[in-house]
């Protein structure tokens, strides 16, 4: 169905992670599901897997990569999703501009989308995007995302 629509619907992405899920179970590996948020324009399914040692790191892997990767990544990379996300992210400027502020970091609301995020990062991980620099020492992580919904860009 998504290749004739060149749409991933919450139904087939739904449908590829319980796959991914049943994969997990089988090979007694655990996993967390976070609640989804339906009245999401475009809401999405997040989960954590637990990976204790190697051979469970791999398992999981296989698992994902079977059954739901490709799938995630389409649904959260097709054109509703990213007009989704960067209306989601509009909305939530006047948050991040204060949580920003609030932190140290100076921003006012001539800030692009872009800058915002770049500073979002900086402010998380002590590097900005793209960055491989380790955070600077005593570096304390300011978390402007939370509750916003916003769940990455």
């Amino acid at each position: 169905m998504a290749a004739q629509s060149d749409v991933v619907t919450f139904d087939q992405l739904r449908a590829a992670v319980d796959e991914t899920f049943r994969c997990l179970d089988a090979a007694d590996i655990e996993y967390i599901q976070d609640p989804v948020d339906v009245t999401l324009p475009l809401p999405v399914i997040t989960y954590r897997i637990r990976v204790p040692t190697p051979e469970s790191d791999r398992l999981s892997d296989e698992c994902v990569y079977a059954h739901s990767f490709f799938v995630e990544s389409a649904y959260l990379n097709q054109p509703a999703a990213l007009s989704a996300n960067e209306a989601q992210f509009t909305n939530a400027r006047p948050h991040f501009i204060e949580c920003l502020n609030d932190a140290g970091y100076p921003v006012d609301d001539s800030a692009t989308n872009d800058e915002l995020k770049n500073l979002i990062v900086l402010a998380l991980t002590g590097s900005g995007i793209g960055s491989a620099d380790d955070p600077p020492p005593g570096f304390v992580p300011v978390d402007c995302l939370s509750g916003t919904g916003v769940t990455g860009f």
